[in-house]
């Protein structure tokens, strides 16, 4: 009877232990949520992946732990993390700057540039990065 009593308190502590705390920190951590100039922030060559998330989120941040093994990686792609979210927000923040300069309707949200042009955005970016997932797991 004890060790039934023991399971909603290791469930709650599932729950409490947040995913967010195994993911890589976004660039724009220190200002999460403001405007963010890519232009500055992108290098001129190479392939570069921006994910915009919030991490008030479930969708984003079951996205970034699927993805983690990627974020980790070090290879020529570059992926930059990204927080919608101002500081302080306590759920998705569709109001905040960065999401009106990017005219973000979803989260995660994902563009691909390749020497500062956007090749590929929203859901046909998201499966570019499951499809890299794939090829990593497979080695």
């Amino acid at each position: 009877m004890t060790s039934l009593r023991l399971i909603p308190i290791l469930l709650l502590l599932l729950l409490l232990s947040p995913v967010a705390a195994q993911l890589p920190e976004p660039y724009n951590g220190k200002e999460p949520g403001v405007r963010f100039d890519l232009e500055e922030n992108l290098p001129r060559m190479g392939r570069r992946t921006v994910i915009f998330f919030s991490p008030n989120s479930e969708a984003s941040l079951e996205f970034l732990e699927a993805i983690t093994p990627l974020l980790r990686e070090d290879s020529e792609n570059g992926y930059l993390l990204l927080n919608v979210d101002r500081a302080g927000a306590e759920e998705i923040d569709w109001k905040s700057p960065l999401v009106r300069q990017f005219n973000i309707k979803q989260v995660p949200y994902v563009e691909v540039y390749d020497q500062r042009v956007k090749t590929l955005s929203g859901h046909e970016a998201r499966l570019q990065i499951l499809n890299e997932l794939d090829e990593l797991n497979s080695r």
